[in-house]
């Protein structure tokens, strides 16, 4: 049976290559990366969980107050 730490490694590896791979196909910088995870962090802590898509294919953060709009923006679906 994984381990919480195998598990958390191996979703961390997952997580950095989609990141990555997104970083080059698009020539962004650390500081383009530093911005996303501020509003990733802003999202999570409001103990919020990713809803599935809207109509609009947009992905939003929820909470059991209903929808987060973090600076006036939802979060594009990757």
């Amino acid at each position: 049976m994984e381990s919480h730490k195998e598990w958390k490694e191996r979703e961390a590896e997952k997580l950095a290559n989609v990141i990555a791979n997104h970083m080059i196909l698009r020539s962004l910088t650390l500081e383009v990366l530093d911005e996303a995870k501020e509003l990733v962090e802003d999202v999570y802590k409001s103990n919020a969980t990713m809803k599935k898509p809207d109509e609009s294919g947009k992905w939003y953060p929820e909470t059991s107050d209903g929808i987060i709009v973090i600076r006036g923006k939802s979060i594009p679906k990757p």
